[in-house]
C-alpha cells in the first residue's frame, strides 16, 4: 500500500507541474524510482490509480504501449484477472531493488534463442543483427513466446506496430520495467562523467521540461540537453536509448 501511494503521490506531483505532456513516460518513471528510493522496492501495478479511468478520460493503452500501431488492428479488453497473477510476471522479478535490470537483462538473453524465427521477420534488418535490442515476451499461459525490438522510446518508436495480441499484457509489464531502468540509468549513468554530472543533466533536462517553447518535444529537449538523440532506429546511430541497452548487456 505505501509503495501504491508513493507511485500515485508522485505521479499527481509530476502532473501538477509538467501536466498532460510527452513526458509521460519519463513521469511514470519517476513515480517509480521514487517508491523504490522511499520503499526499497516498487511491486504495485503500473497504472492503478492516478487520475486516468477507462471512462470519460481515456487513452488507457498509451500508458504502457509506445508508439501507435502503424498498422492498425485492435487492443484486447481490460482483464478482470486479480493483482496477484500479474506481478507474479517475469518482469517484477527482484520488485524493482535494482529498477528491473536483472530482470531485462534475463529478457535479453532469452530473446536470442528466439531470433531468426518468424517473431525477426519485417524488422530492420540492423536491429535484428543487434544482439542487445530484443526481449522475449510470453503469452498469459507461457505456450507461446515473442521477440520484440527496440527502439521502445522517442519518435522512432512511433511507428512500431503493437507485437501480436496474446504478448500484450506481457508486453505491458515488460515496458513498465524498461521505462523504470532506463530512467533511473538516466539519472545515474546518463553521461559519461559519472553520478553527478548524470545527475545534473537530469535536473536540467527536467527543467526544461517546463516552461519550454511552442513546438518543442521532449525529443528535442533531450537532444538539447544531453547533445545526443533519445533514441534512433537502429544502433548504428548514436542514442541514449542503444548506449543503454549497450550497458544492460554488459551487466551481471
Amino acid at each position: 500500500m505505501l509503495e501504491h501511494t508513493v507511485q500515485q503521490v508522485t505521479q499527481a506531483f509530476v502532473w501538477s507541474i509538467y501536466g498532460d505532456s510527452d513526458a509521460l513516460y519519463m513521469n511514470q518513471a519517476q513515480a517509480m524510482i521514487m517508491s523504490i528510493e522511499i520503499c526499497g522496492e516498487i511491486n504495485a501495478l503500473d497504472g492503478d490509480g492516478g487520475r486516468g479511468s477507462t471512462g470519460a478520460h481515456t487513452d488507457p493503452y498509451e500508458k504502457f504501449v509506445p508508439g501507435g500501431n502503424s498498422s492498425g488492428g485492435m487492443l484486447p479488453a481490460i482483464p478482470a484477472a486479480g493483482g496477484d497473477s500479474i506481478k507474479l510476471n517475469a518482469w517484477h522479478e527482484g520488485l524493482g531493488k535494482d529498477a528491473f535490470a536483472g530482470a531485462l537483462r534475463k529478457g535479453q538473453k532469452l530473446a536470442l534463442k528466439q531470433m531468426g524465427k518468424d517473431s525477426s521477420a519485417g524488422i530492420d534488418p540492423v536491429v535484428a543483427k543487434d544482439k542487445n535490442a530484443h526481449f522475449l515476451l510470453s503469452s498469459r499461459d507461457g505456450m507461446k513466446h515473442w521477440a520484440v525490438s527496440a527502439p521502445f522510446l522517442g519518435l522512432p518508436s512511433k511507428t512500431k506496430p503493437y507485437p501480436a495480441q496474446d504478448f500484450i499484457f506481457d508486453y505491458k509489464e515488460f515496458f513498465r520495467a524498461y521505462k523504470c531502468c532506463f530512467y533511473h540509468w538516466l539519472q545515474t549513468m546518463g553521461d559519461k562523467a559519472g553520478a553527478e554530472p548524470s545527475a545534473a543533466k537530469y535536473r536540467e533536462l527536467m527543467h526544461a521540461l517546463v516552461p519550454r517553447e511552442e513546438g518543442k518535444t521532449l525529443d528535442d529537449l533531450v537532444l538539447k540537453v544531453y547533445g545526443v538523440a533519445l533514441s534512433a532506429k537502429n544502433g548504428e546511430t548514436d542514442s541514449l536509448e542503444w548506449r543503454f541497452l549497450e550497458w544492460l548487456a554488459k551487466g551481471k
